[in-house]
């Protein structure tokens, strides 16, 4: 039954990715990936997780990935710039 807690595993890291939630995973949205609390104490068994008060904790999450502040950092930067590709492509010059 431990494959159950590996998809468990695997969505959480897409749902803390969409989410912005910088790996933290609230208890209730447990339900959403599918995971029960077994699923969830396995995860931390094996030292993939870590439980909070109100919710769970990828291991290394900042190691691995970027912050939200980093991604929305990245994000505004490449929006400004393509503003600016864009307005220098509309210069008649």
């Amino acid at each position: 039954d431990g494959y159950r807690a590996a998809v468990v595993y695997i969505s959480s890291l897409a749902y803390s990715g969409e989410q912005g939630t910088d790996g933290f995973i609230p208890k209730l949205a447990l339900a959403q990936l599918h995971g029960r609390p077994i699923d969830a104490q396995r995860l931390i068994k094996v030292g993939l997780w870590h439980e909070l008060d109100n919710g769970y904790q990828v291991n290394d999450w900042q190691d691995y990935q970027q912050t939200s502040d980093e991604t929305k950092a990245r994000s505004e930067r490449a929006k400004t710039l393509a503003a600016k590709r864009w307005a220098a492509d509309k210069s008649p010059f």
